[in-house]
Order: C-alpha cells, then sequence, then structure tokens
C-alpha cells in the first residue's frame, strides 16, 4: 500500500522525509495537486482532492483516480463503493486527531479506524492527508 501526505500550499517537498516517515511522496496543493471543499459554494468539482462533510456530495463528485477526504469520518458504505468503482482513493485526515482534544479526540481516533477497518475490508485504495502548513 502506497501513502501519499497532502500537504498545504508553503510547504516545501522532502523527498527523504517522506520516505523515513514512510509515505511514497508529499503532495503540495497548488503544485502538485487542486483542492476543492465540496461544502463551499461553487466548488470545483473536478479538483484534484475533495473534502467534505457531506458524503452524498462527495460521493457523487467521486470520479476515477481522485483523492476523497471526508471530514466527518462516518462510515458511508455508498461513499466507500463509489471509491472503490472509480478507483479513488480514500484519505483518512489526521488534523481531525491532531488538532482535537480530550473526548473529541477519542471520538474522532474511534471513527477514523473504523472507516479505515471498512474501507480495508472492501480493498479500497486508502492513504492520509495532514494538511500540514509550514508556518
Amino acid at each position: 500500500m502506497d501513502f501519499y501526505d497532502i500537504l498545504r500550499e508553503g510547504c516545501r517537498d522532502a523527498d527523504s522525509l517522506s520516505s523515513v516517515l514512510g509515505f511514497k511522496k508529499f503532495l503540495v496543493q497548488e503544485k502538485d495537486y487542486t483542492l476543492s471543499d465540496l461544502d463551499a459554494k461553487g466548488a470545483n468539482k473536478e479538483a484534484d482532492v475533495l473534502v467534505g462533510n457531506d458524503t452524498n456530495r462527495l460521493a457523487k463528485s467521486t470520479r476515477y483516480n481522485a483523492f476523497i477526504v471526508p471530514r466527518n469520518l462516518a462510515v458511508d458504505r455508498f461513499l466507500v463503493s463509489r471509491i472503490k468503482d472509480a478507483d479513488a482513493v480514500l484519505c483518512l485526515p489526521l488534523d481531525s486527531i491532531t488538532v482535537t482534544y480530550g473526548f473529541v479526540r477519542a471520538r474522532n481516533i474511534r471513527m477514523m479506524r473504523n472507516l479505515y477497518s471498512y474501507a480495508r475490508s472492501k480493498r479500497v485504495r486508502i492513504s492520509i492527508a495532514s494538511f500540514a502548513q509550514s508556518k
């Protein structure tokens, strides 16, 4: 399984760091990919990375080889089947864990584990999106 880490614009591509962390490559916004938040008005459904809370909208926008990032982390069987059919990549958003605390963090970890387990059982391509930013 190849892991790709999706970074925000302004981060430098560090191939040596990516290999140490086990990622095949870092993808940097506006350099390697375009990002679209489907919850916003006028979202670009042709972007490389589609982010959103609405799993129905994500499922309808899923296309070949796109990275799909469900923010709500709920196990949505329809979305997972659409990702598999489109040969897209399910990205687990690590920032939903790293920027939260207490009960919310524990809930997000549990939900991410459940989503990962279900997607893996369906043989969906899985990746990680940390959305790291340089300061």
